[in-house]
């Protein structure tokens, strides 16, 4: 699994700019994504009402958000430091409460995985 932004890696975004995600999986996997904001709120990402289904196969390439969905992410303020959660397994795993933590979520889908399981920040 590979993430980056359509500006490539390791980019210092300012006020106003958009950001897209790219996401290239090296097989097939349940893909959940979450979004930790300066004050640690998290908000999930993948999947959304929009992108309900959260499963890809190997070699895929998807766009977060995809071109024809209603929202972008914008850079805005409060700035601070912000990131992104990718978490892959070969199990769908249904998260029913909000987490308490970065951490709660990533034990619960380590949990699930049978044979695979991945992440990137």
């Amino acid at each position: 699994m590979e993430l980056t932004t359509h500006l490539g890696d390791q980019q210092q975004f300012v006020d106003g700019d958009e950001i897209q995600f790219l996401l290239s999986l090296g097989q097939d996997a349940y893909i959940y994504m979450y979004y930790i904001d300066a004050a640690n709120n998290i908000t999930q990402i993948l999947p959304n009402e929009n992108q309900q289904s959260n499963f890809y196969t190997a070699g895929y390439f998807l766009t977060i958000p995809e071109y024809e969905n209603h929202y972008r992410f914008t850079i805005s303020k409060p700035f601070g430091k912000e990131s992104i959660w990718v978490l892959a397994s070969d199990k769908s795993i249904f998260i029913n409460q909000a987490p308490e933590s970065i951490e709660d979520i990533r034990q619960r889908v380590k949990r699930s995985s049978e044979t695979a399981y991945g992440e990137y920040v």
